[in-house]
C-alpha cells in the first residue's frame, strides 16, 4: 500500500514550475512533485496537442535532503495527457 500522497492524505505537494529555466515550455506544461519520506514523484501534464520531450529541473529545496534525487530530469509527455516518474 503506497503512503504517496497521490494516493492518500499522507504526503505532501510541491509545485515546481517557479524552478524552470526559459527553455521550459511553461505555456503548455505543468510540472509538480508529490512525495513522503519514502517515495517521491514527479507528475507533468501536457496541454499542448503535440508530444513533448521535456527536462524538469528540481529546486536544492527538495534535492539537497535527499542525495537520491537527480537535480534534472527528462520526461516525455504525450500530447494533452501527463506523465509520472518515480524517483523513488
Amino acid at each position: 500500500k503506497s503512503t504517496c500522497a497521490a494516493f492518500g492524505p499522507d504526503g505532501r505537494m510541491h509545485d515546481l514550475m517557479y524552478a524552470q529555466g526559459p527553455e521550459f515550455d511553461s505555456g503548455s506544461i505543468f510540472a509538480f512533485a508529490r512525495y513522503t519520506e519514502d517515495e517521491f514523484y514527479v507528475v507533468a501534464s501536457n496541454f499542448s496537442p503535440e508530444k513533448k520531450k521535456i527536462t524538469v529541473t528540481l529546486p536544492s529545496c527538495l534535492t539537497s535532503e535527499d542525495a537520491i534525487l537527480p537535480h534534472k530530469i527528462e520526461m516525455t509527455c504525450p500530447a494533452r495527457d501527463f506523465s509520472i516518474q518515480k524517483l523513488k
